[in-house]
């Protein structure tokens, strides 16, 4: 039985979040009248915020309410419409499982409220390299960006390509959908980013801390910073990944760590199966005897998942260290490497392939440099046979 339609969108909570929601009419095949309700969060849970998100809705979003035909026209598509469509139709969608399209939501809700503060009403075939770097321009100068809680506006190289992936993905969803339609190849987007090394010096090497270095900060950092940085230098994980560790994940008795959770959503950075170090051992059991002592109601191994890029980053500063939490990693990698560790045993213990394991750190390995430098005097051989 199809729903009472609503001439207006309305408010409504689902387990304390806002949702705003509307009604769509339709026919079915039958050619009978359906009217559905559409709902889109509005990711949070503050009444007054909610508020404000919702009247920036009907005052940004009316596009969002109309029929696509009234409001699309082949290449008359809006970077507008299409980020909207994209957010609406997949990043707060779920899957045929119930489970997000995506794995981090608000990373591209961040990135769509900045490309929309940027590209505004430009259609989406305007997209070509000079807007691009344009984009980058505006994103590195601080000109837009950043939010309530964060006064720094400027974006870092990595952010920007985030970003302007999304906006690729965008276009990429809007095509899928047949909204960008009888336009030739000339006027197809083209994309042009920001490099992708992300905390690498001029030399494109990955930054990493000396023993020494690793020393100070550890001795520095106390509380749950410390438990942090003990479990992410000795996994080489990822910092989310260690933020939002649970002990369900930790297997003490088999010595592993499964960084990845049970039905979490794979993404390209993978979290694999890690061993326990002995170095980390007698941390994570002084941790599982307080969380057992305390009956803690959470299962998260750090006590919270709330996330500790300023507390480190502020400590790094206090010693001189420019670096932020994925500088761990970095070091990890680098250290086994010049102890000899297997690049290939490197590559597993990251969940990197081979080849970005070389191309990232293979300056570290011996077992590397052996092979480039035979493969070096092989080549400089066989010139010098040809030359004969």
């Amino acid at each position: 039985m199809s729903r009472a339609k609503r001439d207006l969108p309305w408010v409504d909570t689902r387990g304390g979040v806002y949702y705003v929601l509307w009604s769509v009419s339709s026919v079915d095949a039958a050619g009978r009248k359906r009217t559905s309700v559409e709902r889109l969060s509005l990711r949070t849970r503050d009444p007054d915020e909610a508020q404000t998100r919702f009247a920036a809705f009907l005052a940004e979003g009316q596009d969002v309410l109309r029929p696509a035909a009234e409001r699309r026209g082949n290449a008359g598509l809006t970077i507008k419409q299409a980020l909207d469509d994209y957010w609406r139709e997949h990043v707060n969608a779920l899957d045929d499982r119930g489970r997000p399209n995506v794995a981090d939501p608000t990373r591209q809700e961040n990135a769509i409220r900045h490309l929309k503060a940027f590209f505004k009403e430009d259609l989406v075939t305007d997209i070509d390299i000079p807007k691009c770097r344009a984009y980058t321009a505006a994103r590195r100068a601080g000109t837009i960006g950043g939010g309530k809680r964060r006064k720094n506006k400027k974006g870092s190289d990595s952010t920007i390509r985030r970003e302007l992936v999304t906006l690729h993905a965008a276009v990429e969803h809007a095509i899928k959908w047949k909204r960008l339609t009888g336009i030739t190849v000339d006027q197809l987007p083209q994309f042009e980013y920001p490099s992708d090394r992300r905390d690498t010096e001029e030399s494109g090497e990955a930054p990493w801390l000396t023993h020494a270095e690793l020393a100070m900060l550890r001795a520095a950092a106390t509380g749950r910073l410390a438990d942090f940085i003990e479990i992410a230098y000795y996994t080489a994980s990822r910092k989310r990944a260690v933020e939002t560790l649970q002990w369900s994940q930790v297997r003490l008795a088999e010595g592993k760590i499964h960084l990845a959770k049970v039905g979490e959503r794979k993404t390209k950075k993978r979290r694999p199966i890690v061993p326990i170090d002995a170095e980390l051992r007698p941390t994570l059991e002084r941790l599982h005897q307080e969380h057992v002592a305390e009956k803690r109601a959470t299962d998260w191994v750090l006590g919270t998942p709330t996330s500790l890029y300023r507390p480190f980053v502020k400590l790094c500063a206090s010693l001189g260290i420019k670096a932020s939490p994925h500088i761990l990693r970095h070091t990890r990698a680098t250290h086994l490497l010049m102890d000899g560790v297997s690049i290939y045993d490197v590559a597993r213990l990251l969940g990197d392939t081979v080849p970005t394991v070389e191309r990232v750190y293979g300056h570290h390995s011996a077992e590397y440099l052996a092979k480039s430098i035979e493969k070096k005097k092989g080549k400089r051989n066989g010139e010098g046979r040809e030359a004969a």
